[in-house]
Formats: structure tokens, sequence, C-alpha cells
């Protein structure tokens, strides 16, 4: 990516950023420009931007796992329903390598956090001031041409849909010809979105190469950031290709043998071959370039990229993978949305309709809905053991013992294949009873909160709380009806969280002895 343009208007050297408006009416401005400094400002940014990558990363994820359960016409021929079922496959396995890229972004950009010693976030939406820079109202829901083209826009290079015209009725062209489908994928996106193009704003979705640009005019700039806002003393603490760039497989043998008898739980769990960006900082320098390789992994037609790209990094950008899953869709005609049995925003728990009016879907069935909170408590898991690895540093402690951060990656690893699991069965599952033919769906609903607790003591005991209450619903799930397959997987969760929570309750023992001090 390209350094960023000087804006031509800054606001007060205090404060708040102010971008003059671009073709695509992008704006940006955030807080009081009086009353913050710019390192405040950046790591509000930076802030904004962890929310829209963990957003975007379970948005893509739902949309993949929604395709493993699509019902095609049937009144298609043979050679017509395999090309589509090889098509809709194809795309699952390739939105979940995007989603797994779009973690490396979450964690690359704690790392960044970490570099200036700020709070990490792993929040997702909770911020004020951060309208104009989400793309669009991210939400779970079910893969369709419409939420395709919102993808493709938020993730496009600067002007990319500059003075396209969406398509209108009777406007008909080639899926070969990119003019006719910018037409057509714009027409959708206003669709979609309900939204009617403006002359000051003509694109209904906000591209995230804008947020990018806003913290590199800062980031880069030591006139308004010296050099002594970085220090790599919390270099330690940073995650590290070694750690998450390879998908490992389980770490428990049993796990892997579930996956391997059972085709049910192992359909839809491959990621294509994802790219992860993730590199530990000590200069300014440094978080730089690894946001820029962030920003070109998602929109690389308008980017150069550093000199220093590795050919493990020459992978096509999000926007071209994700404009070239809509222009296949196109080519092959498949419905608008294929996948319309799965919800929207699905919860484990009854929501207000006051607070929340028909935005989101209740899991009715009551095993459905078990699974969903299965999933929730696995989903907690990951985002405590993600956290807790990124603040635990990677060394042995003062005795000589291995420290722990190992065994914390491990079952961040181990959650995530947790996840999938739960996910295809949930996408199977019925919504309201055991006949209906709508289904269920991965809920993703945020914990009360992401914060870890002060002391390492108290940190186990929250992982002792979780693992209790998961172990609680694989009780329940197991004594009701099951097929084979699910129950093969509940017996061995069950067998790993009884191990998981032996080694819990030893660190328990071992930091009240030392009252929680280590």
């Amino acid at each position: 990516m390209s350094t960023p343009a000087t804006p031509s208007s800054w606001s007060n050297p205090l404060g708040g950023i102010r971008f003059t408006s671009t073709p695509l009416g992008e704006m940006v401005e955030i807080g009081d420009p009086t009353t913050t400094t710019w390192r405040d400002q950046l790591i509000k940014l930076l802030h904004i931007d962890a929310a829209i990558e963990h957003g975007l990363m379970v948005a893509y994820l739902y949309a993949a796992y929604s395709l493993a359960d699509v019902d095609l016409p049937a009144n298609l021929d043979a050679a017509t329903r395999d090309r589509r079922r090889k098509a809709l496959t194809g795309w699952q396995e390739e939105i979940l390598a995007i989603a797994k890229e779009e973690m490396g972004h979450l964690v690359m950009v704690q790392n960044v956090l970490s570099l200036l010693g700020a709070p990490l976030c792993l929040s997702r939406e909770d911020f004020p001031w951060d309208s104009q820079f989400y793309p669009f109202p991210i939400k779970l829901e079910p893969l369709s041409r419409g939420s395709l083209a919102a993808y493709v826009v938020a993730e496009m290079p600067k002007g990319w849909l500059d003075g396209v015209i969406p398509a209108a009725a009777g406007d008909t062209g080639s899926p070969t010809d990119d003019a006719y489908v910018k037409r057509r994928l714009l027409a959708d996106l206003n669709a979609y979105l309900g939204y009617t193009p403006t002359a000051e704003k003509p694109v209904g979705v906000n591209r995230v190469g804008a947020l990018f640009n806003a913290v590199l005019a800062i980031l880069e700039d030591p006139d308004r950031l010296p050099d002594w806002h970085f220090n790599d003393n919390r270099y330690a603490l940073q995650a590290q290709e070694a750690e998450w760039a390879k998908y490992f497989p389980s770490p428990l043998q049993e796990r892997d043998a579930v996956y391997r008898d059972n085709p049910e739980l192992r359909r839809g769990n491959r990621t294509g071959d994802a790219q992860m960006i993730i590199e530990p900082l000590a200069t300014r320098d440094e978080a730089a370039a690894a946001l820029k390789l962030v920003a070109h992994q998602g929109e690389s037609p308008d980017t150069t990229p550093p000199a220093s790209k590795t050919p493990s990094q020459e992978a096509k950008s999000h926007f071209e993978r994700f404009f070239a899953i809509y222009k296949e869709w196109l080519t092959l005609g498949i419905d608008a949305n294929p996948a319309a049995r799965i919800p929207v925003n699905p919860t484990e728990i009854r929501v207000d309709e006051r607070r929340d009016p028909g935005t989101s879907t209740y899991i009715a069935d009551a095993r459905s809905n078990r699974w969903a909170k299965l999933f929730n408590l696995r989903y907690r898991l990951l985002l405590t053991s993600l956290g807790h690895t990124l603040q635990t540093r990677r060394h042995a402690d003062c005795s000589g013992t291995p420290g722990l951060r190992g065994t914390l990656n491990h079952m961040c690893f181990g959650e995530m294949y947790n996840l999938k699991a739960i996910a295809n069965i949930l996408v199977r599952s019925p919504r309201d009873s055991r006949r209906d033919p709508k289904r269920a769906g991965p809920p993703f609903q945020m914990p009360y909160g992401t914060q870890l607790p002060a002391a390492e003591l108290d940190r186990w005991l929250l992982y002792a709380d979780i693992l209790e209450a998961s172990q609680s619903i694989t009780s329940w799930l197991l004594d009701g009806d099951s097929n084979q397959a699910e129950r093969a997987y509940l017996t061995h969760l069950s067998a790993m969280d009884r191990n998981t929570l032996t080694m819990v309750n030893g660190l328990i023992a071992r930091f009240t002895l030392t009252k929680g001090a280590e």
C-alpha cells in the first residue's frame, strides 16, 4: 500500500483528524479535536480497526458456514448441479481462508497496540464514534449476492467504483465484462442496503482502506508521534508467525480421530490456502510496514506492496477473491439467496423486542438452543485464551519451568476447531422445532466482558467457570437424542474438558500458594 497522501486540511494539532471529502465521500473525524493527543487518537483508531476486523471475521465465518447445507433446485440436470455444488464448496473454503486472515489482522492490530503500550481490544462494535469507519452494519447472515457485494465494496481499492451507475432493469451483459459486473454489483449492493445513492455519497459502504490511511497518517509522522512512544520491552508479549501463521492440527490426537472418522463434522472445515500476516514489532517502521501489508491483503489492486514482500504474500487480496466469487455467481446463475434457511443474527437468549426490533433470531428448539449456548461458551473461551496469550511473555519462569504461553496458544487453536464443529452442527439443526425446515446458526454472541482479571489466579478461575458450564451443557446434550457423529464429538469434548480442568485446577492450586503473584 502506498503511503497515504497528506490531507489538504487538518484540525487542531492536538487531536481530531479531518480528511477532506473524496469522490467516494470518505470522511475521517473522531472525537473532540481539542481534548485528545495524537497518540490517543491513534489508539482510538486502532481499537476501531480491531473491532472491525473482529466483526468482519465472524461475519465471513458465518457466511461460509451458511453454505454447508444449501438445497439446490430439484429441476437442475446432473451436470449443472455438480458445477454449482462444486462452486459452493469452493466459495466456502475461500471465505473461510479470508476469515482466517482477518483473525491474523485482528492479532496484528493487537501487536501494534502492545508496541504503543495501549490496552488490547477484542471487542466488536462498542464505539459511539465509529459509524463513519464501519463499512456497513455488520451482521451475521447467510451468504447472499447482496451481502457478497457489500464484502467486495468494503474491501475494494479507492476509486474502483467511481463513475459506475447501478444496473437498471433490462441492463444485460456478460459476467466476463467487468464494467457490466460492476453495474450489477452496485445494484445488488443498493438493494441489499436499501440505500439511495446521493451525489455526496454514491456508494453506501465505507472502505476499510480509509481507516488504514487515517492510522498511517499518524503512525508514520514523527512530529505527531515521537519515537519514544514505541517501546520494544513489550516484544515478548506480541504474537509471532511461529505461533499463529500455520493452522495447526488439533494438539490432541483424540480430536483428530473424531474429525477423520466423522465426515458430518469434517465437512466444511477446510480453510483453504490462507496467508497469515503476523509479526512482532519493535519500531515505528515495523508497525507501519505490517499495517501496509494488512491493507494490501485486503485491497491490493490499489496498493503498492513493500519491496520486502515475500512470495507467500503474492496471494490474491480479499477484494479480488470476493469479486471473483461474485462473477462466478453471475456466471452459474445461482439463486441470489441460496442459504435462506439460515437465520440472521441468531441468539440463544430471547431479546427484548423494544430494544432489538426484529434484528435477531431466537433459536427456540431446546436441543439446538443448548448447542448455541455451547458455541457461545467456546467462543468466550477462545477470546479469553487469545487475550491471555497476548498478555503472557514467551519465556520460562525464574525457576526454569516452561511458561504457559504455549498452553494458552494451543487452547486458542483447539477452540477454533470446536467452533467449526459446533457451527456445522447448528446450520443443520432445526430452529424452532424438530420438523422445522428453517435452520439454526452459530450465534457468536459476545460475552459480557472481554477484560481479563488482573491476577493470574483469577484468570484461571475464569477458565474453570467456563469449562464447568460447558461440561454441564455437554452432559445435557449427551443425555438426549443425538446422531453418532454428534455423540462422538461430545464424548471427546467432555473428555478433553476434564483433562483441561485437571490442568486448570493444578494451576489454581499453584497460584493460590503464591497468592496469585506470578
